[in-house]
C-alpha cells in the first residue's frame, strides 16, 4: 500500500529524504494555497454536476471551514 506523502510521518519521511534527496516520493508535503482548495471545490462541485450558486456555497464553506475566511460575508 503506498502512502500519500502527507500521512508518512516526519519521523520515517525526514531521514529517508536525506538519504534519496532527488525521489519525490520522500519530498516535504507541499502546504495547501487557498486557490488550490478552491480547485479541488470547483472539480469536485462540477463532477457532482452542482449549480454555480451551489458551487460558491461549497468554496464558502471550506474556506470557512479552513480558517481562511472569518465568517459572515464577504
Amino acid at each position: 500500500m503506498i502512502l500519500p506523502r502527507e500521512v508518512i510521518p516526519k519521523h520515517i519521511r525526514a531521514p529517508l529524504h536525506k538519504r534519496f534527496p532527488k525521489a519525490p516520493r520522500w519530498f516535504p508535503p507541499v502546504p495547501e494555497t487557498p486557490w488550490s482548495i478552491i480547485q479541488d471545490v470547483l472539480v469536485q462541485g462540477r463532477r457532482d454536476g452542482l449549480n454555480a450558486t451551489q458551487i460558491a456555497g461549497g468554496v464558502y464553506t471550506v474556506l470557512v471551514a479552513r480558517g481562511l475566511l472569518s465568517e459572515g460575508r464577504a
